[in-house]
């Protein structure tokens, strides 16, 4: 089986080129598959992100002038492999690229990695129209409940799949060592995944007397600086229990994510974050706010950290605050809580749930393309 591999690979690294780099490495080590990766000119670096670039178009230009060439000798491939990232300018480029691997193999998979499905498919633009072709007969991927249901509602798409996303398994989790609670925000700096929100709690924290550690890990974009984001803690007068650590990669990652109790990720603008599966996966407890599918990465057990969706910023701040104080007033909540979050990620979000929904999409219509993607009841959240 020959499969064109038409996606983003690290770097710049981010949810959407983690999942692909996991889901690269699975297919291309699998027996009886020929993977052929194809340069579809993405960013090199994060400050590059939905920017458009001559140098981009150019590259993914060439590389379907030869993926065409290619289809005219040898006839089209068995499989395409793609990623949607339904808004802004970068719906365009990944409909593009959906589009030329429709034309130049038999099936294309499609794996969906944001909101705004919804709006592509009901859309009365011509860009929603444009759009709404290119995924005709695609199979979509996709590790959101709502969003299976709405894809197979529009007949738009051949099949869905659900797919988890996956995080590496770090074992479990050490005892907790003493000392004050320890606080991260792990997200790339854009406004929009929380981290002002998250420095304006953990004001709130200081000022009632809660003692608690914080780190703030990310990497800088246009938006937020490094600066920008040190001088907004000293503002605060929280420089002496929070450390801006810019971005940490791998290992360093690794034991950021284990050293702590809680993860703070009030992100408005997200689908499944890879970071919240990857705080589960260490036993660190998550706090979050109800956009997409994160409510229902984090499982009914959880649901009393999540922020209803609506919350302005300061409402999000101190519900965060708040929950945070019960953690640093309960150790044995935070301690059930941990192991929660952990039995949560095992159950559904390992490598091996990944691998094997992926190879149930790449293996085709012979097997069940109706497999319920586990949720739980968003109307419980709606209204807190």
């Amino acid at each position: 089986m020959r499969l064109q591999f038409l996606a983003p690979l690290p770097p710049p690294v981010h949810g959407v080129t983690q999942v692909t780099l996991q889901a690269w490495t699975h297919l291309r080590d699998r027996p009886g598959l020929a993977v052929l990766a194809v340069d579809i000119g993405q960013s090199g670096n994060l400050t590059d992100l939905g920017r458009n670039r001559l140098r981009k178009a150019l590259q993914l230009i060439r590389s379907a002038a030869r993926l065409l060439v290619a289809r005219c000798r040898r006839g089209p491939a068995d499989l395409s492999y793609t990623t949607l990232s339904p808004f802004g300018s970068a719906r365009f480029r990944d409909g593009a690229i959906i589009l030329l691997g429709r034309l130049t193999a038999q099936r294309c998979l499609v794996h969906l990695h944001a909101e705004g499905l919804e709006a592509i498919l009901s859309g009365r633009a011509a860009g929603d129209r444009l759009l709404r072709i290119c995924l005709r007969g695609t199979e979509l991927l996709t590790s959101a409940s709502h969003s299976a249901r709405r894809a197979r509602g529009s007949g738009r798409f051949a099949r869905i799949w659900p797919v988890p996303n996956p995080a590496p398994d770090p074992g479990p989790p050490p005892d907790r060592s003493p000392g004050p609670l320890r606080i991260l925000h792990l997200a790339n700096l854009i406004p929009g995944k929380g981290v002002q929100e998250v420095i304006a709690a953990l004001a709130q924290l200081a000022a009632a007397g809660i003692p608690f550690e914080a780190k703030l890990v990310g990497a800088p974009t246009a938006a937020l600086t490094l600066d920008r984001v040190r001088g907004a803690v000293r503002q605060a007068g929280l420089e002496q229990t929070v450390a801006v650590t810019g971005p940490l990669y791998g290992a360093d990652k690794e034991r950021a994510i284990g050293w702590a109790d809680i993860l703070a990720y009030p992100s408005r603008h997200d689908h499944t974050p890879l970071v919240v599966i990857e705080a589960m996966a260490a036993g660190t407890v998550p706090i979050v706010y109800a956009t997409g599918a994160v409510a229902d990465l984090l499982g009914p057990a959880l649901q009393d950290n999540v922020i209803a969706a609506g919350s302005p910023p300061d409402t999000i701040s101190r519900q965060l605050a708040a929950r945070i104080a019960f953690y640093a007033a309960a150790p044995d909540r935070l301690r059930t809580d941990r192991l929660a979050a952990r039995q949560r990620y095992c159950t559904n979000y390992t490598p091996g749930h990944f691998h094997a929904a992926l190879d149930r999409a790449v293996n085709g219509p012979r097997l069940p393309d109706t497999a319920p993607v586990p949720s739980f009841d968003r109307s419980k959240i709606a209204g807190r």
